[in-house]
C-alpha cells in the first residue's frame, strides 16, 4: 500500500520528493478522494489530487498542472517531481527547484559526502530527457552528463503522446526561476 508506483483509475504515478505536513495535504482532498486511499504516503495523496482534478479538467495534462499549482501554493519547497503514466500518455513533472536535497539524511545513513553520485549534492532533483533509439523518449534524474541530454525547465510538465511519441513541454510559469 505504501510502495511506488501507485496506480488507480488507469493512472500510475511514481514520485521523487516529500510533501508534508500530511494533514495539510489531506485537507486538499475531497472526502471521496480520501476514502480511495490505501496507504499513508504523500505520493498516493499526490495521485489522489491529480485524479480529483481530472474530474473537473478536460485532460490529464491539465489535471496534473492544476494539482501542481495547488501543491506548489501550499508546499513551496516540496519536490513534486513525478512520472505519470496512462494507456495513452506519459507525463514527467519537474517541480523541485526550491527543494533541498536530502544530503543530511544520506550522510546520517553512512554514505560519505564524497560517495554521493554526480549531482546529488547540489542538483539532486535535476531531471533530463532525450530521444532514444527508434524515437523513444527517455527521462532521467541527476547523474548523467553525457551528450544528448536536455534539462527539463523548472516547474514544468513534459507530455509524451504515446501514439506518436510527440513531446510537448509546458512551463507552469514561463521563465520561472527560484
Amino acid at each position: 500500500a505504501n510502495t511506488h508506483p501507485f496506480s488507480q483509475d488507469g493512472i500510475t504515478l511514481a514520485h521523487n520528493g516529500s510533501i508534508s505536513p500530511r494533514p495539510v495535504l489531506d485537507s486538499l482532498l475531497s472526502p471521496a478522494a480520501r476514502a480511495s486511499l490505501h496507504g499513508t504516503t504523500d505520493s498516493e495523496r499526490y495521485l489522489a489530487l491529480i485524479r480529483q482534478e481530472l474530474h473537473t479538467s478536460l485532460d490529464l495534462p491539465t489535471a496534473v498542472a492544476r494539482a501542481m499549482s495547488t501543491l506548489r501554493g501550499r508546499f513551496p519547497h516540496a519536490s513534486l517531481n513525478a512520472l505519470i503514466l496512462t494507456e495513452h500518455t506519459f507525463i514527467s513533472v519537474h517541480a523541485s527547484a526550491t527543494s533541498a536535497a536530502p544530503v543530511e539524511d544520506m550522510l546520517v545513513s553512512g554514505i560519505g559526502h564524497d560517495d554521493l553520485p554526480l549531482d546529488h549534492r547540489d542538483r539532486y532533483f535535476l531531471m533530463l530527457w532525450r530521444r532514444g533509439v527508434g524515437g523513444a523518449v527517455v527521462f532521467s534524474s541527476s547523474g548523467l552528463l553525457e551528450d544528448g541530454w536536455e534539462e527539463l525547465p523548472d516547474e514544468s510538465i513534459t507530455v509524451v503522446d504515446l501514439a506518436d511519441m510527440e513531446v510537448s513541454i509546458r512551463e507552469l510559469v514561463p521563465g520561472w526561476r527560484p
